[in-house]
């Protein structure tokens, strides 16, 4: 068992993988314990979710489609059920952002994972998309920060002990 999955978590993340995809693990950079996980996908995909550490990080990149947005949440779904992990970072530092369709469809899925606990943060570039993802996650145990990446580690890690 590598990083808290055993072989037949990986053959079920490898078969969600899509084009010329592959795990693989990678020494951990600072501050998290044991491997990443790492998905290597096309330049051209647009959205990939990866264990690291304690954190499932969902990045986002470009413009999304429905599609998209269906696969990103089935991904980080299925890692939270593997993993057992309750923490999430969405990077959205490289998205686009999204029109009222997409914005509107995330919000079934932002209350799927209010009901399970998960506490997630939203690491947006500016403004804009710190109004659209409020839009699409709305209330709960969620937090936009801004071009912050350390903070929002520090926010996942503290879990609310220090607030």
């Amino acid at each position: 068992m590598r990083g808290g999955f055993d072989a037949e978590t990986l053959l079920q993340l490898e078969r969600k993988a899509t084009g010329q995809s592959s795990l693989h693990p990678r020494a951990s950079r600072g501050g998290c314990d044991g491997a990443v996980w790492v998905r290597e996908m096309p330049k051209s995909q647009r959205i990939w979710v990866e264990l690291s550490g304690e954190i499932i990080v969902a990045r986002i990149r470009g413009a999304l489609t429905a599609a998209d947005v269906t696969e990103l949440q089935s991904q980080v779904m299925l890692l939270l059920s593997e993993s057992g992990r309750s923490q999430v970072l969405y990077d959205a530092l490289e998205m686009e952002p999204p029109d009222v369709d997409l914005t509107l469809a995330q919000q079934p899925n932002s209350e799927e994972l209010r009901k399970r606990g998960v506490r997630a943060a939203l690491l947006v570039p500016n403004t804009r998309l710190a109004y659209i993802a409020r839009l699409a996650f709305g209330e709960g145990n969620f937090r936009v920060i801004y071009n912050d990446l350390a903070e929002a580690i520090r926010w996942l890690a503290d879990d609310g002990r220090l607030a």
